[in-house]
């Protein structure tokens, strides 16, 4: 999926970006970072393709569970 996107494939790369999320949320469970770095890998995906709302709603859930999984004061 990141190749794709960095070669300005993203049609590509969002089906693989989604299923890399919902692998990573099955085997690690909803409150972890990585489930919470394919949400944000997948925001980039959505910002770049100007599909704002989507790009939100993903950067919104990927930070409520880094605060979540490391506290308010981590430094990530």
């Amino acid at each position: 999926a990141e190749f794709y996107e960095s070669v300005n494939r993203q049609k590509e790369a969002e089906p693989l970006f989604v299923q890399a999320a919902k692998i990573t949320k099955a085997v690690y469970g909803e409150q972890h970072r990585e489930y919470a770095l394919c949400l944000n890998n997948l925001a980039n995906l959505y910002e770049e393709t100007e599909q704002y709302d989507k790009a939100e709603k993903n950067y919104n859930q990927s930070l409520n569970i880094l605060k979540n999984v490391l506290g308010e004061s981590h430094s990530e």
